[in-house]
């Protein structure tokens, strides 16, 4: 999807159903990208920024207290940073009141997927 200007891409993803569904917004502009991943009551719990200065990578991630969606964005950060050559910061809030183990692992388990859909819809162009 095109905002007006030829290098900019921006969309959303969805996986899950019910209390697992995961929502992955993107906006790609040049070589970076941002993602926030999202789900019951969206917040900002997360974020995780991958550069990749002088070919040397760094990633940097900042979690409220209390909050664990770091989970989602480190490893949002790590495989989306594998076939993006620039800048990847990735922000979640994903909260569903009185999620189980299973939701939970459900909910990250979709965010992988996400990043991995991503992936195949920005190397189709």
């Amino acid at each position: 999807m095109q905002i007006g200007i030829p290098f900019a891409r921006f969309g959303m993803l969805t996986a899950g159903e019910e209390n697992t569904k995961v929502r992955l917004l993107y906006f790609k502009i040049l070589n970076a990208l941002f993602v926030s991943f999202f789900g019951g009551r969206p917040h900002v719990g997360a974020v995780t920024a991958v550069l990749k200065p002088n070919s040397r990578e760094y990633a940097k991630t900042v979690k409220l207290p209390g909050h664990r969606d770091d989970v989602v964005t480190r490893k949002a950060g790590s495989i989306l940073s594998q076939r993006i050559p620039g800048p990847v910061v990735a922000t979640a809030g994903i909260h569903y009141d009185n999620a189980t183990p299973l939701q939970i692992r459900a909910i990250v388990k979709n965010s992988e997927l996400l990043s991995r859909q991503l992936l195949s819809v920005l190397r189709k162009g």
